[in-house]
């Protein structure tokens, strides 16, 4: 069977530039999907070398390696890059990046654009009574209950401790509002074990046009410290500042 027999429909463009590269200049490598009788790929690093010396009916030969272990480290790299490892959700600096990455296509194409930070009440006190075994169980089924309520196209991340920021595209304030409330009920709702009730309080906050992301955040902040300061477990909207 030839190269081309072997591999995946999508590697055939690179699987034909390196035979010719392979012929004309004497040596080439690739990497390729070969198939699995499932119809799956094998991700393989090809070296090829030319052996008769002609550049017309060459024969070549080559030597494969399975690369998938190389592939599965390069995925868990860039995993611990961008997760938190305690619960899974994005870290802070992800979601930093994508932040400012929704600005700069905001200013392209202006869609809503709108963020909610999320602070779990009195955390302290669950570490405190219950142990922070239990403060960790806690941090990760309030990601899993915002997670439920949210789109595949949201993104949550872990802003640092007991903080999480939701980024919702295409979303208004109106909306935004919304989603918040019902995570906010959720968690309100949920009974955790050993440990009981738990709520959050939230800030929320459009995005305008022109903003800088400092700003965008400042103003998050300052009305998630409304919502714990009128009481806890509400949300509070954000007022602008130009």
């Amino acid at each position: 069977m030839s190269l081309q027999q072997l591999v995946t429909v999508e590697d055939l463009p690179r699987t034909e530039k390196f035979n010719k590269d392979t012929r004309t200049a004497g040596a080439a490598s690739v990497e390729v999907n070969l198939l699995k009788s499932d119809g799956s790929g094998i991700p393989f690093f090809i070296n090829g070398v030319r052996i008769d010396g002609s550049e017309t009916g060459a024969s070549v030969v080559g030597t494969g390696i399975d690369i998938s272990y190389r592939h599965q480290l390069e995925r868990d790299l860039r995993a611990l890059a961008t997760t938190d490892a305690m619960t899974g959700a994005f870290n802070r600096r992800k979601m930093a990046e994508e932040i400012e990455h929704e600005i700069q296509k905001y200013l392209r194409n202006p869609t809503p654009l709108s963020i909610a930070m999320l602070d779990i009440d009195h955390f302290k006190r669950v570490n405190d009574t219950f142990g922070h075994n239990a403060g960790d169980i806690v941090l990760k089924q309030v990601v899993n209950l915002a997670r439920q309520q949210l789109r595949d196209t949201d993104m949550l991340a872990r802003w640092g401790g007991e903080e999480f920021m939701i980024m919702s595209g295409s979303t208004d304030l109106h909306g935004m509002h919304v989603l918040a409330e019902r995570i906010r009920v959720a968690i309100a709702e949920h009974h955790f074990k050993h440990v009981g009730n738990v709520t959050a309080s939230l800030g929320i906050a459009e995005y305008h046009p022109g903003e800088r992301q400092e700003n965008l955040l400042k103003r998050i902040d300052d009305a998630l410290y409304l919502a714990k300061k009128s009481g806890r477990n509400q949300v509070q909207i954000a007022g602008f500042m130009p």
